[in-house]
């Protein structure tokens, strides 16, 4: 078993998916705690995993997105941002919604990782998007104020 979690869990019912502090990400049997596999990376922090078809998708502190296949943990996709991504990745309809250190909301596509838009926010997005009746919701903590906003059709085509 491995070493203490370092940040956020995630499952599917069936198994668990973490990184820990020596810089892996694991998946383990939920019912049996034994490892599938483990992948190394080139640093953990803040990485939160979160689960879609199949998918394992993280930011890394490499400013890379990571699309893995949740069943091997072999990678299918990385995209390099601009900047640092500073949330966890939110997905819906086969869009990811990720923020960045420089204040823009990035949406990629699930199957490929290519970058469909990005909307200037503000600084630090540090919390994921929500996603929800055709409108994302982000909220800052950066200078100059915290702020929540709510971003609709115009902005962010194709999200239902």
């Amino acid at each position: 078993m491995p070493d203490k979690v370092a940040w956020s869990v995630s499952g599917d019912g069936e198994n668990i998916y973490f990184s820990n502090h020596n810089k892996y990400l694991y998946c383990l049997n939920g019912r049996t705690g034994k490892e599938i596999w483990k992948v190394r990376l080139l640093e953990t922090e803040n990485l939160t995993p979160v689960l879609a078809d199949g998918r394992l998708l993280f930011g890394s502190p490499d400013r890379k997105i990571h699309c893995l296949s949740a069943a091997t943990g072999k990678e299918i996709w990385s995209c390099l941002m601009s900047d640092p991504i500073t949330s966890a990745p939110a997905v819906n309809e086969g869009k990811i919604l990720m923020g960045l250190k420089n204040g823009d909301l990035i949406c990629l596509s699930l199957s490929e990782g290519n970058v469909q838009w990005r909307k200037r926010v503000q600084t630090d997005l540090n919390f994921s998007p929500v996603i929800g009746r055709g409108v994302i919701i982000v909220a800052t903590v950066g200078r100059p104020k915290q702020s929540v906003y709510c971003l609709g059709e115009a902005v962010a085509p194709g999200l239902e």
